[in-house]
């Protein structure tokens, strides 16, 4: 039986972003892997240009989530100023795109989840994992870089709380979180939580579908990424 490091995510806004085509950054209902990857090695103060750590993380851990409130929907317009493309032109930073000649507009719709609320449960399953979940735990107390739900303007409202459960299984550990009762008093429930994992022949669950998510850091500098098969879990009694 694995051991989990389960944590609670919380805040006003939220954004767990999918592929994004043309001018809509979609936002999906519940964290992606490699949010979740991105705020374990955050904590951990592993940088993004440190390619083979966050790669022995991708392969080293798996991740299940609870969604206890998916939320509701915000959709925010956008206008960027950007200089055109240029053929011979190549601007490394934003401070060299904005001292162009020449600025145009981009236009961008971004989505949002406000007030959702999770639980999320991490455990190894490959080793050699860089990190233990205890310490895995210990960093999210005190993380060495700031922690945010998958954009910079949507910073955490609440503690994760962080805490290591063994000799459950991932259902009892899940259920098993106490949220505080901080988050309890500004979200609204949902009367029937909904499970996500990276496996599906998990006790206290039977698979009700399966989806593809292209989550897995492949590399952070490149901002690539490879697919995922995500089981969306139902609880026996339910089933």
């Amino acid at each position: 039986m694995s051991k989990y490091l389960v944590f609670q995510l919380y805040g006003p806004m939220a954004a767990w972003g999918e592929i994004a085509v043309g001018e809509t950054r979609r936002s999906a209902v519940h964290p992606s892997k490699s949010t979740i990857l991105g705020l374990l090695a955050a904590a951990c103060g592993i940088d993004r240009n440190d390619e083979e750590t966050h790669i022995a993380m991708a392969h080293a851990y798996n991740i299940a989530v609870k969604v206890l409130a998916p939320g509701s929907l915000l959709v925010d317009y956008h206008t960027v100023q950007v200089p055109p493309r240029q053929r011979n032109a190549e601007f490394k930073t934003r401070k060299e795109e904005l001292t162009a000649d020449k600025l145009g507009t981009l236009l961008s719709n971004r989505q949002y989840r406000c007030d959702a609320a999770y639980v999320v449960a991490v455990w190894i399953k490959k080793q050699p994992a860089p990190f233990s979940v205890e310490k895995l735990a210990d960093a999210l107390q005190q993380p060495k870089y700031t922690l945010y739900l998958g954009r910079r303007s949507c910073p955490l409202a609440l503690p994760l709380c962080p805490i290591v459960i063994e000799d459950l299984p991932l259902k009892a550990a899940l259920d098993s979180f106490m949220c505080s009762a901080r988050m309890k008093g500004r979200v609204t429930w949902k009367q029937s939580p909904m499970y996500y994992s990276d496996e599906g022949q998990l006790e206290g669950f039977v698979t009700e579908s399966l989806l593809e998510r292209w989550d897995v850091p492949r590399s952070r500098c490149r901002w690539q990424f490879s697919p995922r098969t995500e089981f969306l879990l139902m609880p026996e009694e339910e089933a």
